[in-house]
């Protein structure tokens, strides 16, 4: 099963949008699910509030995560990335915020797409970058 077929199972059985992608990335963060979970549980909605959406920040956290478990890399590093990984999904969906993509995209049903996506970039940048 792919990285992004992982995210989107978790989703599917109830994790939200952070949590499926971090979840989803075990690989290459070494956590494991339950820590994962209960680290990105308030980050779904946009942390709850329509913000940043979810999928995303699953992805920063496990950036971060994968960038310390791998070499240790100063932080900047990670900032670095972050912005990589925003840009492409911009580039990708023309917003990141998870109330404009509810709104463009016409409810909650969009948010598979949005997991998988974003697992997908995340994946790339780390075995590209990291």
């Amino acid at each position: 099963m792919t990285v992004k077929e992982r995210a989107v199972e978790y989703h599917n059985t109830g994790c939200n949008c952070a949590q499926s992608v971090l979840c989803a990335l075990h690989d290459y963060t070494g956590l494991d699910d339950q820590t994962a979970q209960r680290i990105s549980a308030g980050f779904g909605g946009g942390a709850r509030c329509g913000e940043l959406c979810g999928a995303i920040t699953g992805g920063i956290m496990a950036l971060g995560l994968a960038n310390n478990h791998a070499n240790g890399a100063p932080s900047g590093s990670v900032a670095k990335l972050t912005t990589e990984l925003t840009k492409a999904f911009r580039a990708e969906y023309g917003c990141v915020r998870c109330q404009d993509l509810t709104i463009k995209f016409g409810g909650k049903t969009h948010c598979s797409k949005m997991i998988e996506t974003s697992a997908a970039l995340t994946e790339k940048i780390i075995q590209d970058k990291i």
